[in-house]
């Protein structure tokens, strides 16, 4: 076991920690901003992202391994349908893969289908249809080798955190100092591993004991559960949620839409948002655009259907 899976660890249990005490559910935010036209949410969340950037950017100035760049070798129309998977499923789980930790956190015992669907999704298209990921290269950028777009890019995320926060302060959110926790401990934690995922967690207990080589920083994933329990129970918000076989049924197959997506793009919207949109990637930006589009529509659409309905009143 080397230190830095220790690390690895340790930001694994802490990001469950301090997600139980942020909103950054994606599905949660956009319903706020459109239906209440309250924009605080989507601050929070590009507040989160602006801080994993600068995380980014300071480990290349002691980490010399730190991977500062993800390129896919073929993309294109995957942005798209990976995309909607997403935003589709997260409106039927009612939570995006961020939500659904704080979720099984506070002891709802339904999300924990959630990650069944996702888990199951993810395990058959890498066994039976591994044609439909997208290969990933992570590419080392020296920060000595670096361009002005990178200065350039650090002075816009700088610019968007202050910006960020003074919305958060002028909206009273009390949540400021946790999702600059997330945004902090998530740029270490993808930082140090970009390829880390908790959904990664299925394929090590499926290809047991193949790779027993990789099992520790594998299985680690689960202590972002863990951290994300002991949150809610220091913070009192505990408590064990009755099994719902309907709610059961729509977290597993939000789950399983959300496993489609991540497959296709490859990522959730954590890896988006902590690994793929601060590095200015491409690919990111698309499938992170699809995916809120896809959510802020329908909830556009049903606002819009309310206000018909009460209009002939």
């Amino acid at each position: 076991m080397e230190f830095s899976q220790i690390i690895v660890a340790l930001l694994t249990f802490s990001l469950g920690f301090v997600l139980v005490r942020a909103n950054t559910c994606i599905v949660v935010n956009t319903k706020i901003a459109i239906m209440d036209r309250n924009y605080s949410g989507w601050a929070g969340i590009i507040f989160v992202m602006s801080w994993a950037a600068l995380i980014s950017v300071a480990l290349s100035l002691f980490v010399s391994s730190a991977e500062l760049a993800v390129q896919f070798t073929h993309l294109g129309e995957s942005i798209l349908f990976g995309g909607i998977a997403l935003g589709l499923g997260a409106l039927v789980n009612k939570g995006c893969f961020m939500g659904s930790v704080s979720r099984i956190g506070c002891g709802n015992l339904n999300y924990i289908f959630t990650l069944i669907g996702m888990g199951l999704m993810l395990l058959i298209c890498s066994e039976f249809t591994p044609d439909i990921i997208p290969e990933k290269s992570i590419v080392q950028k020296p920060l000595s080798d670096h361009n002005h777009v990178t200065w350039l890019q650090t002075v816009f995320f700088l610019s968007l955190a202050i910006f960020c926060f003074w919305q958060l302060r002028h909206h009273r959110r009390r949540d400021v100092f946790t999702l600059l926790c997330v945004g902090v401990i998530g740029g270490l934690l993808f930082g140090l591993k970009p390829d880390w995922t908790y959904s990664g967690l299925f394929i090590v207990i499926w290809q047991w004991p193949e790779i027993f080589a990789d099992w520790f920083i594998e299985l680690s994933a689960a202590l972002v559960f863990f951290g994300a329990v002991l949150s809610a129970i220091l913070k009192q918000e505990f408590k064990l949620t009755k099994l719902d076989p309907a709610a059961v049924l729509q977290s597993f197959v939000g789950g399983a839409m959300m496993g489609v997506g991540a497959v296709l793009i490859p990522g959730g919207n954590d890896t988006l948002l902590l690994l793929g949109l601060p590095h200015a990637a491409s690919y990111a930006i698309g499938a992170y655009a699809v995916m809120g589009l896809t959510i802020a529509s329908y909830f556009y659409v049903r606002k819009r259907t309310a206000a018909v309905q009460l209009s002939k009143i």
